[in-house]
């Protein structure tokens, strides 16, 4: 008899400093969201026949994404607003990286979402100059404005 491998999905809540892991199995573990810790993730779950890693969209979660799609690994970043809403629906409201692992875990495997593509190294970077270029007009905005205000205070005072 052949034995049929299980497919497996993978939930990951994403912090500036850990990777929080729930799988589809029941099985759960955390890795520092280094580069060691994502090369730990890669072979974590390389070994359990992965069907889809569904991580939050957060900007933190970057090298994870993009490493474990060069590693051959499905990943769908996933609004985080889809998957509260998700939890809402299903009444589970407490909020914990663990609980929120296993709740984008089971969203992976209820909803499936369709996989997205890293962005190539030359997007990527010019996406982080377009991010630049936004705050800092943003911030000749609110400069320009304190100006105009203490320009009028001080015409109202004299």
């Amino acid at each position: 008899m052949i034995a049929l491998r299980q497919q497996v999905f993978a939930g990951i809540d994403v912090s500036k400093v850990q990777l929080e892991v729930a799988l589809s199995t029941g099985e759960g573990f955390a890795v520092v969201n280094d580069k060691g810790g994502i090369a730990e993730l890669v072979r974590r779950l390389r070994t359990a026949a992965q069907k889809l890693v569904v991580p939050e969209a957060s900007d933190y979660e970057r090298a994870a994404w993009i490493t474990l799609w060069e590693a051959g690994l499905a990943v769908a970043r996933v609004n985080p607003r889809d998957s509260y809403h998700f939890a809402q629906a299903r009444r589970r409201l407490a909020k914990t990286d663990r609980i929120d692992a296993r709740g984008l875990c089971e969203f992976a495997a209820r909803v499936q979402p369709a996989p997205n593509v890293p962005p190539e190294a030359a997007n990527e970077e010019l996406r982080a100059l377009v991010d630049r270029r936004r705050q800092l007009v943003g911030m000749l905005v609110a400069e320009r404005n304190r100006c105009q205000q203490n320009a009028q205070i001080y015409l109202q005072e004299h």
